[in-house]
């Protein structure tokens, strides 16, 4: 736990480690956390970082579902049954009363008809920093409110830029493309994106994550035009005259979870986030990690903590 005190990369740095090595990790980690490496706390940052830690046969699985991932959804919402999903529903309101269960109270969006479900028990996957929209009656504890006040989070941004197809001179060397490209600038990661031989126009799609993605979430998009291109110009001197245009697609600032330091995952605020109260149990992936796999590992810690409470017959 010692190792939540300090900063990633202030860590790192401290392994003394050849200078190339500590660069491959901040980019390996920068752009998967959507923040800097001195945001988050070094514990964190190794919890990150566990896919490329052990002898190879313990690491990460990769697993391909055929014919994509709505497979996996479709399947998920059989299994629970369609009548059981309900969707545009907003919630309002979350009661818990001692002897008498949990009362969710909601607006059905679509028609605007407010209504209430009654429950055993509730399990919010709101993400953390959005609790705030819901009156729990009683309130959460001032713990859960410190350990999210104290949370830090991950930001992305997105951009496409249209060109024509000459411009592929730029990111081609001998035949080969240098894409995808970690700019390690404003630019983010440079993807190569669609091509429409009709009109012969080639998209790059910029993946921005950090705080340029916080600046640009936040800054009039004429701007963000500006920069990018300024950037762009300055990665490949002359693309500047072959832009045609540039849409945008805006990440909400806090996309994915993080810990600073002297914060972890693993810290006592952390453990109270994931304590159940009033017949509450707070997870998704902001509750466990600064990834998807978060939501599975709340998904059954939750259960498993409502089967301690209320045993199957």
């Amino acid at each position: 736990m010692k190792l939540k005190e300090v900063s990633f990369s202030e860590w790192i740095l401290n392994q003394h480690l050849p200078p190339l090595v500590s660069e491959w990790i901040r980019v390996s980690i920068e752009c998967e956390i959507g923040t800097e490496w001195t945001q988050i706390s070094a514990l964190d940052g190794l919890a990150e970082f566990h896919i490329f830690l052990g002898n190879g046969d313990d690491g990460e699985k990769n697993y391909r579902i055929l014919g994509g991932n709505e497979q996996f959804t479709d399947s998920l919402s059989e299994a629970i049954g369609q009548d059981h999903i309900s969707l545009n529903t907003r919630v309002n309101r979350i009661v818990s009363q001692p002897g008498k269960g949990v009362s969710v109270f909601f607006l059905e969006q679509t028609q605007n008809i407010s209504s209430v479900i009654q429950a055993k028990y509730v399990i919010s996957t709101i993400p953390l920093f959005r609790l705030f929209e819901i009156q729990f009656e009683p309130a959460l504890s001032d713990k859960k409110r410190q350990a999210i006040a104290s949370q830090g989070w991950g930001a992305y941004f997105k951009a496409h830029i249209f060109l024509p197809s000459i411009a592929e001179k730029f990111w081609n060397q001998k035949g080969n493309s240098l894409l995808p490209l970690l700019s390690d600038s404003p630019l983010g990661v440079i993807y190569n994106g669609n091509f429409d031989p009709q009109s012969k126009t080639k998209i790059l799609s910029l993946l921005i994550s950090g705080k340029d993605a916080e600046i640009f979430n936040m800054m009039p998009l004429d701007q963000v035009r500006i920069h990018l291109t300024d950037s762009l110009n300055h990665l490949w001197n002359g693309i500047q005259s072959m832009i045609q245009n540039m849409e945008f697609y805006r990440f909400h600032p806090r996309a994915i979870a993080a810990w600073p330091p002297r914060r972890s995952r693993f810290d006592a605020l952390s453990n109270e986030i994931r304590r159940p109260e009033n017949n509450i149990f707070l997870a998704g992936d902001f509750t466990e990690s600064s990834h998807s796999d978060g939501a599975l590992i709340s998904s059954a810690r939750a259960v498993k903590q409502i089967l301690l409470i209320h045993p199957k017959n």
